[in-house]
């Protein structure tokens, strides 16, 4: 089985088999979630988005607006301790 590790204080993104994702930090909760980094609407890049006071990723192309648990529906299952991710049975992943 191959395990992918993450350090979350120096990456906010991951690729696994060619389909990008982001780390997405709550700080309310203080929850982590690696979502897709690609925006529903038009594909724009959400890991240049903005997080707003309201707990919604903005996309920076076109400006929309998503809930986290909406973004989380497709999001990589992995396991957290403390500020690193290990993410398990993925195939090819680029940090």
């Amino acid at each position: 089985m191959k395990i992918a590790k993450i350090d979350l204080d120096k990456n906010n993104m991951l690729i696994v088999d060619d389909k990008k994702y982001f780390v997405l930090h709550k700080p309310k909760d203080n929850t982590v979630k690696l979502v897709p980094a690609n925006c529903p609407h038009r594909g724009g890049p959400l890991q240049y988005g903005v997080y707003n006071e309201a707990e919604r990723v903005i996309c920076p192309w076109h400006e929309n607006k998503y809930k986290p648990c909406r973004l989380a529906k497709n999001k990589l299952p992995y396991v957290r301790v403390r500020k690193m991710c290990a993410l398990f049975a993925v195939k090819h992943v680029k940090a």
